[in-house]
């Protein structure tokens, strides 16, 4: 149960027999209360939990997501499957109901821009000043690896790819530290002044 795998044949019994185990529990309260049990449910159950696995299989084929899982993991998978496409079901009509009465969502931050809507460049630097080289590693991770790949490719004067290279150096224990005690002054200026070319702003 514990041993990773991909899917196989042995993913597509387990998900038959949950069906089986459904179609039973059903039975089980159907009868208990008496109510009555088609039996073309038996047959039903089982290929509607296949399907969920199969789609969910695709889903995460089109996420690039790894496809090997433990035993237990295949068991819940056409579950998980659906729970997750229940929630983005319900969100989706939800979002829809509220939009036809005139009422819409506040748009959350996407991209882990600044929370300047207009930057103001020296606000800017000294709150960069004032963040643990964790934050800014976080809160600019596309701009940095856009730098990085800028340096790689030698499309950076020398002071400023020192700077990149001096970023990407950093061991775990010094994230914690504030960017303005690792870098010096006219470091901290240049990668400043990099950082804020990446985001569309005008430093001249």
């Amino acid at each position: 149960m514990t041993e990773n795998f991909r899917f196989n044949v042995r993913v597509l019994y387990s998900w038959i027999s949950l069906g089986l185990v459904i179609d039973v529990i059903v039975a089980i309260i159907a009868l208990s209360s008496g109510s009555s049990f088609d039996v073309q449910v038996l047959i039903a159950v089982p290929i509607v939990v296949c399907i969920f696995g199969l789609v969910g299989l695709g889903l995460d084929s089109l996420r690039g997501r790894n496809d090997k899982h433990p035993g237990w993991y295949w068991w819940l998978f056409p579950i998980i499957t659906y729970l997750v496409m229940g929630f983005w079901l319900g969100f989706t009509i939800f979002g829809m109901s509220l939009a036809m009465a005139g009422i819409r969502l506040p748009k959350p931050r996407s991209d882990g821009k600044p929370r300047f809507s207009q930057i103001d460049p020296q606000k800017f630097r000294e709150e960069i000043q004032q963040s643990k080289l964790k934050d800014v590693l976080e809160e600019f991770k596309e701009e940095i690896q856009k730098l990085e790949q800028l340096e790689q490719q030698n499309k950076l004067d020398s002071e400023q790819a020192k700077v990149v290279r001096k970023l990407r150096s950093f061991d775990p224990s010094e994230y914690d530290k504030k960017f303005r005690d690792l870098f010096k002054k006219d470091e901290s200026e240049e990668f400043i002044l990099l950082l804020l070319m990446m985001l569309g702003v005008d430093v001249n």
